[in-house]
């Protein structure tokens, strides 16, 4: 005893290893952090930017919060990052990526229009008022059928003109998630209470891309590696702003603060009016046309999800909770109101996965020295363009109402069907035959030999994808779950992956064992998986 409780009190001084980073992103200590802004602060700030009191009010009260440990991205999303999603998966590419076939649309335009209004009237049809381009409510309807390109010389810019959703479905494809703007303030601040992520001062070209630079786009992701943080993190303020995941709500203790200001050589007094919104969401870091009131930590801004801006990008993060993210994103994105009708709780603390990351260097560079102090053009540190995302996963269903296989077998033969999770993957099976993508996974009846116990695999509408019959199920205390891997080395054997896994009950640690066994490509899984 004495042996076991001085090896307790050794323990507790080793230092805790750090999980290893996705591709391109670094690892930012969690802690108590400081958010927002003082009251006081505000309402100084407030004097001097009148217009904007009401956004600068919605940073207070400042506040402690506890912040877990995460991994950040080291730079904003750029462009070939992004394109390596768009090609994977054909997802609408951003319209400045579509600017040759905009140009001649718009050049088109005035014709068709000419055309259009001509034809309406010889049927005895109104025109209706004229029309002008919409650039991008043109790229949104012909992007998928016009030729797009990353224009040259802009491969390392922040992607830009992405609305939340585009944000969020590339973290999705990545294995990542977006940053909440509290990890953003604590990325910058750490333990401090710090204005910029490189401290408290302020020059209008040494730290960051803003409007006093005068340019009309973003700059290359770390060009301002003075403004990094010891983290590496580049480009936290100014550049681009950056979505995060939040609702615009307000901050815990917040109360509607009031200035007077003399205007017109009157004293008038402005009270801040919460705009807070739980469908517009939280940008942060300001950008290049913003200045250094934009580019504080604190600043929060709300914008419609649908936003799609030249000034407006993201930068993804990922939890230290391995598989967290994914599942989450599968729930959250992929499920998104299909668990009620399929009458599922999931646990979603315990997913049974493996996973793997693949990437390249990219291009991205900044301004560094040598031994010597010379200047020289080296890669920037830290970033990577992942260029895949694979994975096997499986949820597992909570909340049984069964306290036994009889019983649960016996539901199944009134309902047609039971749910006892969820499988998700990148991959397609080949047995059997399913596409990449996510499953509700039941007991389901065998009409045809009812003694036989099937797995049915349902898409989120509800459509059956495919049924296979079950290796072994029972009922009692779950046994460990695992995913076990078998190859065919020949090159003609198919892949397997065996799950091991449960669906858990109401009954105190009781619920569902089972197996089953699908088959890929030949040759397909490899090896690289993390577990």
């Amino acid at each position: 005893m004495v042996f076991v409780q001085a090896l307790a009190f050794l323990l507790a001084f080793v230092p805790q290893l750090k999980p290893a980073a996705p591709p391109g992103l670094v690892w930012i200590d969690g802690g108590r952090t400081k958010i927002g802004t003082s009251v006081d602060q505000a309402l100084a700030l407030g004097q001097k930017y009148p217009v904007l009191f009401n956004a600068i009010a919605a940073e207070t009260p400042q506040h402690e919060r506890k912040v877990d440990g995460f991994f950040l991205m080291v730079n904003e999303v750029t462009n070939e990052q992004y394109a390596a999603f768009v090609q994977a998966t054909g997802h609408r590419p951003p319209r400045s990526w579509g600017r040759a076939a905009i140009e001649e649309a718009q050049r088109r335009f005035p014709a068709e229009e000419s055309e259009r209004r001509a034809k309406a009237r010889e049927a005895g049809q109104d025109p209706g008022a004229d029309r002008e381009f919409d650039a991008e409510a043109w790229w949104s309807a012909h992007s998928g059928d016009e030729a797009w390109t990353v224009p040259a010389g802009e491969e390392c810019l922040p992607v830009v003109f992405v609305d939340h959703a585009d944000a969020r479905a590339y973290a999705r494809w990545a294995g990542l998630r977006l940053m909440t703007e509290f990890e953003y303030q604590r990325a910058g601040r750490m333990n401090s209470a710090s204005l910029y992520p490189w401290g408290n001062d302020w020059d209008d070209d040494a730290y960051c891309a803003n409007q006093a630079q005068r340019e009309s786009r973003p700059r290359p992701v770390g060009s301002f590696h003075a403004g990094a943080t010891r983290t590496l993190l580049e480009d936290l303020a100014g550049n681009v702003w950056e979505w995060t995941a939040n609702a615009y709500a307000g901050y815990p203790g917040y109360k509607e603060l009031q200035i007077r200001v003399q205007r017109d050589g009157e004293l008038q007094v402005i009270d801040s009016i919460a705009r807070f919104d739980p469908l517009r969401r939280v940008i942060v870091g300001g950008s290049f046309q913003n200045g250094r009131l934009e580019a504080r930590l604190s600043t929060r801004r709300a914008v419609e999800a649908t936003a799609l801006t030249d000034a407006l990008g993201f930068r993804c993060a990922a939890s230290d909770t391995r598989f967290a993210d994914l599942t989450q994103n599968v729930i959250d994105l992929d499920l998104a109101g299909a668990l009620e009708p399929f009458r599922l709780s999931l646990d979603a603390n315990t997913p049974l996965c493996i996973d793997r990351w693949s990437s390249a260097p990219g291009t991205a560079t900044r301004q560094g020295r040598d031994e010597n102090g010379k200047p020289r053009v080296e890669a920037l540190p830290g970033y990577a363009v992942i260029t895949g995302y694979e994975y096997l996963l499986f949820v597992s269903a909570t909340g049984l109402v069964d306290s036994s296989l009889a019983e649960l077998r016996e539901r199944v033969k009134r309902e047609g069907r039971v749910a006892l999770g969820v499988f998700s993957t990148s991959r397609k099976v080949e047995g059997p035959n399913l596409a990449a993508g996510t499953y509700v996974v039941a007991l389901a009846r065998d009409e045809s030999d009812p003694t036989r116990d099937r797995l049915s695999f349902a898409k989120p509408t509800g459509e059956i994808a495919a049924t296979i019959e079950l290796a072994r199920i029972e009922f009692g205390r779950p046994a460990p779950a695992a995913i076990e891997l078998s190859t065919g080395g020949d090159g003609a054997t198919p892949d397997r992956a065996s799950f091991r896994t449960r669906a858990l009950s109401r009954v105190s640690q009781r619920g569902v064992s089972f197996e089953f066994t699908l088959d890929f490509a030949p040759a397909s899984l490899g090896s690289g998986w993390r577990r």
